[in-house]
């Protein structure tokens, strides 16, 4: 008669830096002293140890924390010294809680004394969750409510600077000058009857940039013709001054381009392959102070 195997008994260990020895001899000899109590039930599997290795990097993306997440089985049983060893947030542990329980493999922590496959372990375990649900609630509410402060200031949020402004060496918001008048050149080139997509494909071939390194994009004309009219707000009050949408001076545009395309149609040419002259105008500036190539 054959017996079943016994489950295995894993060691775990981390160090922040390559150097700290003595630091993987103590968490494997708390850890072997543990496993003592589970030599009738468990056979040893081995330990893993990540050298160098950040508790902010998640488990399963550390090289033994992943190899030790394929080699735990149903059955299986993981220890550590210390909580921090394997996670170092409360989101963190109540993630790696619950992956190794839908895989049914037990977790021990030795400086607390938590074994997820005793009853007490398992709502030590769920209490963990619900409270990382709450820090991931918390988190999202102040995120919200700090970009929703910055929009209203005016000041840049995912880290874009207001249109028309740009940061000094000081760390100080002043005026873009040459950004503004980029856009002053783009609404002459406009009304002269190019599209926006012909504007931004001069501007990305001349690779001209704003002051923090983004391209020009169509959406973000359409939103500086916004900020234009609103006299560059900036900071203070712009989300009142300058709403999402369409703007007048494009409607402008709009009906300047229909009466050029109109009159041009009219127009009869003794040489129709002749370059236009709104083709020859100036194809604007190669780099100014606020943009970069």
């Amino acid at each position: 008669m054959t017996t079943a195997p016994k489950s295995k008994f894993f060691g775990y260990a981390r160090a922040s830096t390559a150097g700290q020895q003595y630091t993987f001899e103590a968490q494997e000899k708390a850890i072997l002293q543990a496993y003592e109590k589970y030599k009738e039930t468990h056979e040893w599997g081995g330990m893993f140890q990540d050298k160098a290795t950040s508790g902010s990097k998640p488990f399963t993306e550390r090289e033994q924390g992943l190899r030790l997440w394929v080699s735990a089985q149903p059955g299986d049983m993981i220890c550590w010294a210390k909580m921090d060893r394997a996670f170092r947030s409360v989101y963190d542990a109540a993630q790696l809680l619950q992956m190794f329980d839908h895989k049914k493999v037990s977790l021990l922590s030795l400086d607390i004394a938590l074994d997820t496959g005793t009853a007490l372990g398992k709502f030590v375990m769920h209490l963990l969750a619900s409270v990382a649900e709450l820090e991931r609630e918390w988190i999202k509410t102040r995120t919200k409510d700090a970009l929703a402060i910055r929009q209203e200031k005016g000041l840049p949020h995912g880290g874009r600077p207001p249109t028309g402004w740009m940061k000094s060496k000081g760390g100080q918001w002043i005026p873009d000058q040459s950004e503004r008048s980029l856009i002053e050149w783009a609404i002459k080139h406009h009304d002269a009857g190019k599209t926006w997509n012909q504007i931004v494909a001069h501007l990305k071939k001349r690779n001209v940039k704003r002051s923090n390194g983004d391209g020009y994009h169509q959406c973000w004309f359409h939103y500086a013709l916004k900020a234009r009219a609103a006299g560059y707000p900036g900071r203070d009050g712009w989300r009142e001054k300058c709403a999402y949408g369409g703007s007048v001076r494009r409607e402008k545009s709009r009906t300047i381009r229909k009466r050029i395309r109109a009159a041009a149609r009219q127009q009869t040419s003794t040489c129709p392959d002749e370059t236009s002259e709104s083709s020859s105008q100036s194809e604007g500036p190669d780099q100014t102070d606020g943009q970069t190539t």
